[in-house]
């Protein structure tokens, strides 16, 4: 068995009782040292009952109930061996692994040879030690922490790495892997185990009633990490299982073994009792002394090889002369697998090709080429050939394999069973019905040759018949024939499925021309015989219906129907006329079975002469008949189902409406609960703004003026005690008081409900403008509409507006000394305009800088409040002052007036003149009309 690869030792041998019916040792302990015995070897019947040990390789293994039956296979043969009580993980492991077997011996006569030759008994596996396994054994079994091992979870296979802590000579040893330590059985533990970090195949073996576990198999721990400590391979079959990226690892190797071959560039095969390998890498003078035959120990280190691993070798030592391996008897499919790389094989078959050094061989499935080093004699095409040498896989560069060579060491490695003369056409002829017969003296690889006329042909193959029979002929070349000729075949025939459709091909064939003739008329078959085997690869006449036709380039496929039988017909030349489909058509071609189920056989057609039409389709045929059945079947079950997907489409929304019903009703009460929140928060901002600038207000003005106060008074009360001094301080006190009480009266108008509206605005602000002016002495006229429409002012916008005309009316009278000033007021759709005009015289500088600087403040404040002021001044000719400010809503109609003013006029609508006397509010200030008044 090739493939068995391992490093270590495996014990499992102990003295057993044999209970086995054998002779005079049938009940006995076995001897301490038995005789070794190798396999293959003759025996004597008087060896019955004899203890022996035997070793070699496990190539079979099979259980029936409690026993188990194995074969061991060594270089020089097999022996079959028996276990009465074969249960035991060990078992398990033994398959394609190296053991030795210590056991009875029972003669068996072998009737090949005519002689004795012996088989084993043994009690249990402790009879077996474990020597070797594949690596693939290695990495199968699945690698576990100790810890984690118990006996009631886990198969009875597992693998183990970890430290020898501890060893009880030939009973068990102490491992330990970090997560926790277990006590092994082995019963061949020993000293030099202690403290080595190794890999164990253990199993549970059941002792005494318990289950314990025990070792089969260790070798040293070789980690990734450390290369160090890489096992030395002394076997080929171990470095065969290495995988690619193993074999980079450069393993150490050892091993002794018999050179197969040698070429010329520096390369050897070398192959020992496990397998071949390939020796890269030569130097010239390191085998100038190495010869095929030879027995070698070779050094060296793996490498990955180009196809399978290979050996570079350090030092080669030639041993002495060895014996070449036994040879593999190798068919196509084991050679095209790859498996064989590097092995010794044999191979049988039938020389198509002969050159120099150089032989192509057919082989059951397909030709090899064979390179023969040395003068060899030219083999005739045909002869019968034994040759042995080794495999050579060819490949691409992606590892994929091409083709196969066999490398033969010389000329003594080919053996003729077989002669051929010099033309192969001189070979007996043979009909094709005889093919099918027995003929004992006919191999696969023999060669027949057969007569016959080509009913079809193709580029590489014809189809002859002779007589009734018929047969597939497949060359080696382009083929010239026509239907009609007469012909003469050599080649390998090869014959499939004999008992059910038998046919009959001839391989790799040689062809001669010998003639032409009419051909024969076709055997008429009806739908019933259609698949008889006899009408295989003959002319025959059938016809049927078409059901349709395929096109493709320059190949045409008719599918037909005769019968209930439905099959192929193809044309290869020609084109074929326009049948429609469920024509009648009478056919004449080769019948050719098929592999297809569906589809039992074809018909290759010559041309379209062969094809004739027998009755066109009718119109109505059974398929428009099925057609329109199956559609009104169609349409009803559409409408069935139509109906069944509308009723649940329905269902569907009427849930689907209902939900969102639900949701939008608790989307409008959110909403609803979300604006009211939204109104309040807006309300509480207003009403933080307005107590805002309320408090600014009465900061800005009361806080000043009631700060005026205090000084004034602590003035009057620390300065000079004089009459006039005190009056006058009398007088400014007054004076300061009632301008604060004016600014508290403006204040509380500015806050109270009711005068949110532009009228109200502007009928205070004209009583203040024709209050203040009059008491300055400054003529003014008022011009404002007749009617003001209930618009709403904010009460922010009314407070800026106001200041911002106070200020105005300071700039005109105190800086501007203006005689007159005159008040208009527009409106437009969305916006008021308050303009105050003076004909106050100006400086040098720039007026416009001078007011927009006292301006300032009530600029910014009207800004805030959406609004704009506008200053537009003259050297010498006078200020306009324009306040634009934004009007909110309508109000009641009911709540506005037709007059601007109250103290304006008595129409409103008039330009009022006044020189410092007005009507309303002269008292109220106690002053005369030609005063100033302070603000």
């Amino acid at each position: 068995m090739r493939g068995v690869r391992t490093t270590g030792i495996a014990l499992f041998v102990v003295p057993t009782i044999l209970c086995h019916g054998v002779g005079t040792n049938a009940l006995s302990f076995g001897p301490l040292n038995p005789r070794p015995l190798l396999i293959g070897q003759p025996v004597s019947r008087e060896d019955a009952g004899e203890w022996v040990t035997v070793e070699g390789t496990v190539t079979f293994l099979s259980r029936e109930g409690r026993r188990t039956y194995l074969e061991v296979r060594s270089e020089s043969g097999s022996m079959p061996v028996e276990v009465a009580h074969g249960a035991g993980f060990l078992t398990g492991l033994m398959l394609d692994g190296r053991v030795r077997v210590k056991a009875v011996c029972e003669p068996v006569y072998n009737a090949v040879e005519q002689q004795w030759v012996g088989s084993l008994a043994a009690t249990n596996v402790n009879d077996f030690t474990l020597l070797q396994v594949p690596e693939e054994t290695w990495r199968r079994i699945p690698l576990m922490a100790i810890d984690k091992v118990k006996p009631a979870e886990h198969p009875a296979d597992f693998h183990l790495v970890g430290r020898v802590e501890s060893v009880e000579l030939r009973r068990s040893f102490v491992l330990s892997d970090g997560t926790n330590e277990i006590t092994v059985g082995f019963q061949r533990a020993s000293e030099d185990m202690d403290g080595q970090q190794i890999e164990a195949l253990c199993g549970w073996q059941i002792k005494k009633g318990a289950r314990k576990l025990e070792c089969g198999l260790w070798r040293p721990y070789a980690s990734p990490q450390s290369p160090a400590a890489l096992p030395v391979l002394t076997s080929a079959a171990q470095i065969r299982w290495l995988q690619p990226s193993e074999a980079e690892r450069k393993y150490p190797v050892r091993i002794h073994g018999v050179i197969t071959y040698k070429s010329s560039d520096g390369k050897a095969n070398i192959q020992d009792g496990t397998g071949g390998l390939l020796l890269a890498h030569l130097g010239p003078t390191s085998m100038e002394n190495v010869t095929a035959g030879d027995y070698c120990e070779v050094d060296g280190t793996t490498e990955r090889g180009e196809f399978s691993p290979v050996v570079r070798p350090r030092k080669i030592r030639v041993l002495g002369k060895g014996q070449f391996p036994e040879a593999v008897l190798a068919d196509w499919d084991q050679l095209i697998s790859g498996g064989l790389d590097a092995e010794w094989v044999q191979i049988d078959g039938a020389v198509l090709s002969a050159g120099h050094n150089k032989l192509k061989i057919h082989v059951q499935g397909g030709s090899v080429e064979c390179y023969i080093r040395g003068n060899n004699p030219y083999y005739y095409p045909g002869a019968i050939l034994h040759v042995r040498g080794v495999v050579l896989v060819a490949h691409h560069r992606d590892g994929r394999i091409s083709g196969v060579t066999v490398n033969v060491p010389g000329q003594q490695f080919v053996a003729v069973e077989m002669r051929r003369p010099r033309g192969v056409f001189s070979i007996p002829m043979t009909h094709i019905g005889d093919l099918f017969r027995y003929k004992p003296d006919q191999g696969s690889e023999e060669l027949v040759r057969v007569r016959g006329q080509v009913i079809h042909a193709g580029y590489e193959e014809c189809y002859l018949m002779d007589g009734a029979s018929g047969m597939r002929v497949v060359t080696t070349k382009a083929l010239h024939a026509e239907p009609g000729d007469i012909v003469e075949v050599v080649g390998f025939p090869v014959i499939k499925n004999p008992f059910g459709q038998p046919t009959v091909t001839l391989q790799a064939a040689f062809i001669q021309d010998a003639g032409h003739a009419t051909l024969g008329a076709p055997v008429a078959v009806t739908a019933d015989a259609l698949l008889n085997p006899a009408h295989n690869d003959t002319l025959i006449r059938v016809s049927g219906r078409l059901l349709n036709i395929s096109s493709f380039p320059n190949v045409q496929l008719l599918k037909l129907q005769t019968g209930s039988l439905v099959y192929q017909a193809r044309l290869d030349s020609g084109k074929t006329p326009q049948f429609l489909p469920g024509s009648i058509l009478d056919l004449t071609g080769v019948y050719a079975a098929g592999s297809n189920p569906s589809i039992p056989f074809q018909l290759l057609i010559n041309s379209s002469n062969d094809i004739h039409l027998l009755a066109p389709p009718s119109w109505w045929t059974q398929q428009r008949a099925m057609g329109t059945v199956i559609g009104m079947g169609g349409l009803i079950v559409l409408a069935v189902v139509w109906i069944a997907v509308l009723r649940r489409e329905v269902k569907k929304r009427t849930i689907e409406l209902s939900a969102a019903n639900h949701v939008l009703t608790s989307e409008m009460a959110e909403q609803r609960r979300t604006e009211v929140e939204l109104v309040q928060t807006r309300s509480e901002r207003l009403l933080e703004q307005e107590r805002a600038r309320i408090a600014r207000d009465l900061h800005e003005e009361l806080g000043s003026r009631v700060a005026r106060l205090v000084l004034l008074n602590d003035w009057a009360v620390k300065g000079p005690a004089s009459p006039e001094a005190v009056t006058d301080h009398a007088r400014e006190i007054s004076a300061a008081a009632r301008q604060m009480i004016q600014s508290l009266d403006e204040t509380i108008w500015a806050i109270q409900p009711g005068h949110d509206t532009l009228p109200h605005l502007f009928n205070y602000a004209g009583e203040f403008a024709t209050e203040f002016l009059k008491l300055s002495g400054v003529r003014h006229r008022l011009d404002f509409p007749d009617y003001l429409p209930a618009r709403a002012v904010s009460a922010e916008t009314q407070d800026s507006v106001f200041l911002a005309l106070k200020q105005a009316l300071k700039n005109a009278v105190r800086y501007g000394h203006a005689t007159e000033v005159r008040l208009t007021a527009s409106l437009a759709e969305e916006s008021a305009t308050l303009t105050i005009q003076d004909n106050g015289r100006r400086r040098e500088q720039d007026p416009a800088t001078l007011s927009a600087d006292i301006l300032a403040s009530a600029r910014a404040r009207l800004e805030e409040a959406g609004g704009r002021l506008d200053v537009e001044s003259i050297v010498d000719n006078g200020t306009r002052v324009s306040l634009t400010f934004p009007l909110i809503a309508c109000k009641d109609p009911s709540n506005g007036t037709n007059g601007s003013s109250g103290s304006s006029g008595s129409n409103g609508s008039s330009h009022q003149q006044t020189n410092g006397a007005a009507r309303n509010g002269a008292a109220k200030n106690g002053n005369n009309g030609n005063g100033h008044a302070h603000l």
